[in-house]
């Protein structure tokens, strides 16, 4: 089991002394269908929302990512920069200018 494991057993560190451990928290998007987290990493994450996939700057993302790099690939917006204050979006020419999204009853 690796260190990121937990089998919610106690565990031995230094002179006997037992550890809990935790189960990781999970976050779930409960009535937004049109949201989902594709993949993250490399202080990265990418997300759909609605018909639009998005790369942007997730610095708490410091794993690598699952998915190839073609997956990535398919974004259609970027976010480009260090933050939200030192960059920009680009976008691919399919990236429609405006969207719908669906959360729980309300369509925005």
């Amino acid at each position: 089991m690796g260190a990121a494991e937990t089998s919610g057993q106690p565990v031995t560190a230094g002179r006997g002394a037992a550890l809990r451990t935790r189960a990781p928290v999970m976050l779930e998007t409960a009535g937004w269908d049109d949201y989902a987290l594709l993949d993250s990493g490399h202080g990265r994450k990418l997300e759909r929302y609605g018909v639009v996939i998005v790369d942007r700057p997730e610095p708490q993302a410091m794993w690598r990512p699952r998915a190839a790099a073609d997956v990535w690939g398919k974004a259609d917006a970027r976010f480009v920069g260090q933050d939200e204050d030192a960059g920009a979006w680009t976008t691919s020419p399919a990236c429609p200018k405006e969207w719908n999204l669906r959360v729980a009853e309300a369509t925005i």
